[in-house]
């Protein structure tokens, strides 16, 4: 006569263990006492159901965001992937989502209430990364508007120069000046396509195409040169660019990046 009885003992300890073994944290509370009737491995890591549970000045336990969702739904209210900042055992805040449902007084068992708990601490912190990413980039680009608009707003002014000159003093126009104007606007030619080149470059890393053109070089030297290309500007404000190079630092390099 207990052959059946011992069937559905079996069938439960196997239910039980299968809920313990799911690699997801869970737990049913029983909505009388409260109190939990049977949980996951790991939502019993994640409520420290062995111990009082830790709590930071910033963030609750696991187990007192489990007791107040316990509380709520038994009030009649909802809980569906709400995102939570807990504090483990071990000190370590994660952020999951918390999604709860009352289940029914059936087959002789109290009312219960399953409560999942979804880890999105690894997502949340991609995110974070992510969105740092993008600021930088935006701030780039920003800048980089800001230095295209820089050089041909010198161009535009020194053509406009040119031409007006040209008009009204069309004697003064020698080789001397027509060499002094345009190597400005070689410079500042340069300088866009250093810009240009710069913006293409960002577009090829994110895209993760990137090449280097590498040949031997020493980079005092290169510093040197670059110093040299910035130097009627520099004068223009009213600063001195000076290279003081040590030892001499030789290697393969892209001269342009």
């Amino acid at each position: 006569g207990n052959l059946p009885y011992q069937a559905l003992a079996r069938q439960q300890r196997w239910l039980e263990e299968v809920i313990r073994a799911l690699p997801v944290p869970l737990a049913f509370a029983d909505l009388r006492t409260r109190g939990v009737v049977l949980a996951s491995a790991e939502g019993e890591r994640l409520l420290d159901l062995s111990d009082s549970g830790a709590a930071s000045e910033h963030a609750p336990s696991a187990k007192a965001a489990f007791a107040s969702i316990i509380e709520r739904v038994a009030g009649g209210e909802r809980c569906e992937g709400e995102e939570r900042a807990v504090t483990t055992r071990s000190g370590d805040r994660v952020t999951v989502l918390c999604s709860a449902r009352r289940l029914p007084q059936l087959y002789g068992h109290d009312a219960t209430l399953l409560v999942v708990f979804l880890d999105v601490s690894g997502l949340k912190k991609a995110q974070a990364e992510l969105q740092a990413a993008l600021n930088a980039r935006e701030e780039f680009l920003s800048v980089a508007s800001h230095e295209l608009r820089t050089p041909l707003t010198a161009l535009a002014l020194q053509l406009d120069n040119m031409v007006r000159s040209s008009q009204r003093h069309p004697e003064r126009i020698d080789a001397e000046w027509l060499s002094t104007r345009v190597g400005t606007l070689q410079r500042q030619a340069g300088r866009l396509t250093l810009l240009v080149n710069g913006l293409l470059d960002l577009s090829r890393i994110e895209e993760g195409r990137i090449e280097l053109d590498l040949e031997p070089l020493e980079l005092g030297e290169l510093a040197a040169q670059v110093a040299l290309r910035c130097e009627h500007e520099a004068k223009a404000a009213g600063c001195e660019v000076r290279v003081e190079a040590g030892v001499p630092a030789h290697g393969r390099w892209d001269r342009s990046r």
